[in-house]
């Protein structure tokens, strides 16, 4: 078969193609007004949760950085007194 350089165009559909366009825009459409919904029906839930509790989440946290920072502080006091000891004691020596 001989080529003759001619070659055929490829032939597209474009009101095809368009309405695909519109109905995938639309489906994202939908995606984004189902998120919308989702969002404000899981920080609804979430308030509802935190209004129940008898503390408060922000108090509740600030309770538990004050255990550790004392817990902190105990520990390096301790650690600090147990070095303090093994100088004295190694000095002793």
């Amino acid at each position: 078969m001989a080529s003759n350089g001619t070659q055929e165009r490829v032939q597209i559909n474009t009101s095809l193609l368009t309405a695909a366009g519109v109905i995938a825009l639309f489906g994202s459409f939908l995606i984004g007004i189902a998120a919308l919904i989702g969002a404000n029906a899981l920080i609804s839930a979430v308030r509802d949760w935190t209004n129940q509790q008898e503390v408060p989440p922000g108090e509740t946290a600030k309770s538990i950085i004050k255990q550790l920072h004392s817990a902190a502080l105990v520990g390096t006091s301790a650690g600090a007194d147990a070095w303090r000891s093994s100088i004295s004691s190694s000095s002793d020596e």
